[in-house]
């Protein structure tokens, strides 16, 4: 038995002598064909993917998470979406290996991990004077809006009255927070404090009169 021959095209020339060394040749072709696809494996523990504040990513170079062979020929690899790409939300990762003849390819689903929490800010600090001598003053501000690039949050007051109430003489404390469709939340607080500036009155409930002896 002879060499074993790689995949490919081979001249074969056989020479054959009979005993008056009369010479003949006959030349054929050997065709070794490669018909055993690659082998190709996705990571079973699958790789994670964070978003950015705009809920995007760039997809990474993950050809080096997938094994793959073939006992003919150097593999080659590609995966898509290419590495570089800037992707959102879900999709699959699919790594396609060739070896010139023959392709495998395996996929896996994906979905980029929000761990940014919403953008959440206050107003100032708001100070009021009780001028009329009311005990509470109304008090109004801007509602804040809370921003997250990966779409809807909840949004809440989990302190304090709300913007418009009449405020009793002190200080309070108001607290919003929001949370995003991950779980990822945020709180902002701020204070608002009426004074008295008013000075006590003082009422006579009595008077007393007297005579000098």
């Amino acid at each position: 038995m002879g060499p074993w021959l790689a995949p490919g095209h081979y001249q074969v020339r056989e020479r054959h002598k009979d005993e008056s060394l009369n010479e003949a040749f006959c030349i054929w072709e050997v065709v070794v064909l490669d018909t055993v696809a690659p082998g190709l494996n996705c990571p079973t523990t699958l790789p994670v993917l964070h978003a950015s504040s705009s809920c995007t990513a760039v997809m990474p170079d993950w050809t080096g998470l997938v094994t793959a062979a073939d006992a003919c020929s150097v593999l080659d690899v590609v995966q898509d979406p290419l590495p570089g790409t800037v992707v959102t939300g879900s999709f699959t990762v699919t790594f396609t290996a060739t070896d010139g003849v023959s392709t495998t390819a395996c996929s896996f689903p994906i979905a980029l991990v929000d761990t940014i929490a919403p953008t959440l800010a206050c107003p100032t600090n708001k100070n009021r004077n009780d001028l009329n001598n009311d005990c509470a003053q109304p008090v109004l501000w801007p509602i804040p809006i809370p921003v997250d690039g990966c779409g809807a949050v909840a949004f809440t007051q989990t302190d304090g009255l709300p913007s418009g109430s009449l405020f009793p003489i002190g200080t309070d404390t108001i607290v919003y927070m929001a949370m995003d469709a991950a779980g990822n939340t945020s709180t902002c607080s701020f204070t608002v404090t009426v004074w008295d500036i008013s000075p006590p009155s003082v009422i006579a409930l009595y008077s007393t009169h007297w005579k000098s002896p």
